[in-house]
């Protein structure tokens, strides 16, 4: 919607209708978006993963995936959020409290085997985050089919460890792209 709003190259043709239709419906957008960022002691955090349709309170979806802080998702919706030119000042809080609390949860010392898929410890790995955080705890949590939610990755059955995505990487080079962005949007970083 952002893009044919502002008629980018491959929405040049749009007209100037449309493309006021598409940048009220991008303003809705990013309006429910940061109304989704949940909140923990500290203040706002990430975003989960799913939404219950109705209640807008993040739900379940298959078996392992619980109602939970999506720490991957949230970095892939960073990395779009800093893209947007004039975030407005609670945009940009929205931002600074996101990136912030990718930082005080990354895993450091800490590697996860790609065949074993287990944690182990490792003198100066990382940083990596868990797919999942608990709402208001922010504490790594697992999922397995049977429905069962643990604190520990290791208590997760083999199959659920080997198909599915326990701990990522991918927030490492969102907060990198934060820290040039942020030298322009400082000022309201509390």
């Amino acid at each position: 919607m952002y893009a044919v709003s502002t008629a980018e190259t491959e929405f040049a043709f749009v007209d100037a209708s449309l493309q006021q239709q598409a940048g009220q419906a991008f303003s809705r957008g990013l309006k429910l978006l940061l109304q989704l960022q949940q909140r923990d002691e500290a203040g706002l955090s990430l975003w989960a993963a799913q939404y219950h349709h109705r209640t807008l309170q993040p739900a379940w979806a298959r078996a392992y995936e619980m109602p939970a802080l999506a720490v991957m998702e949230s970095a892939n919706l960073l990395d779009f959020l800093l893209s947007l030119p004039k975030p407005s000042v609670e945009l940009q809080q929205s931002i600074h409290a996101a990136a912030g609390w990718l930082a005080r949860h990354a895993i450091t010392d800490q590697h996860w085997h790609p065949q074993l898929r287990v944690l182990q410890a490792k003198a100066g790995a990382g940083p990596l985050w868990p797919r999942f955080a608990e709402l208001n705890t922010n504490r790594p949590i697992f999922g397995d089919r049977d429905g069962e939610l643990y604190y520990d990755v290791h208590q997760v059955s083999f199959e659920r460890r080997q198909g599915y995505a326990w701990y990522t990487e991918r927030p490492a080079p969102t907060l990198e792209r934060y820290q040039r962005w942020r030298a322009a949007f400082n000022d309201v970083a509390k």
